[in-house]
């Protein structure tokens, strides 16, 4: 499905958005919190569902279409990401997807979240969401076991324990 002017009203807002086991994340955070870094780590292959497809990195155009969440890249950056120490690099991409889960990136992730942590919104639509610690406060593995249960509960494999 594209997005098209006609179909939405398009908001940028400063994230990376990646489709990872059909499911398409976007990962908002500070300025410097890892986002494109937890997004190659992703498109590597290094989660436990597969590779990652790119969306959008920086700068991610959302609207809404059939009260569902899409995002797409501004043209201009379609297909680009920052790799931290080399600069900005090109990748395969998807020109847009469905999003289905806010990973959000933050220096002070509780060890056990309030029960509202997992759930945020992005122009009225309700999403899953992830509080993971960011690069400098959490190892990618952990960073990589949140996402995954994330994805695991909204793809129905595991059920969170309340």
């Amino acid at each position: 499905m594209s997005i098209t002017p006609a179909t939405m009203t398009p908001v940028l807002v400063h994230g990376t958005v990646i489709s990872y086991a059909g499911i398409g994340i976007l990962i908002t955070g500070p300025s410097g919190a890892g986002k494109s870094l937890l997004a190659l780590e992703f498109m590597s292959g290094a989660g436990a569902y597969g590779p990652a497809r790119l969306v959008a990195d920086d700068q991610v155009s959302l609207g809404t279409k059939a009260d569902q969440l899409w995002a797409t890249a501004p043209a201009v950056l379609a297909g680009l990401i920052e790799l931290r120490g080399r600069g900005i690099v090109k990748r395969a991409f998807l020109d847009t997807t469905r999003i289905d889960l806010n990973v959000v990136l933050s220096p002070d992730v509780a060890r056990l979240p309030a029960e509202e942590e997992f759930g945020a919104q992005w122009l009225g639509i309700d999403l899953a969401a992830a509080p993971v610690g960011t690069r400098k406060t959490m190892d990618v593995a952990h960073q990589r076991l949140l996402v995954d249960e994330a994805v695991a509960q909204i793809v129905g494999l595991n059920e969170k324990i309340t």
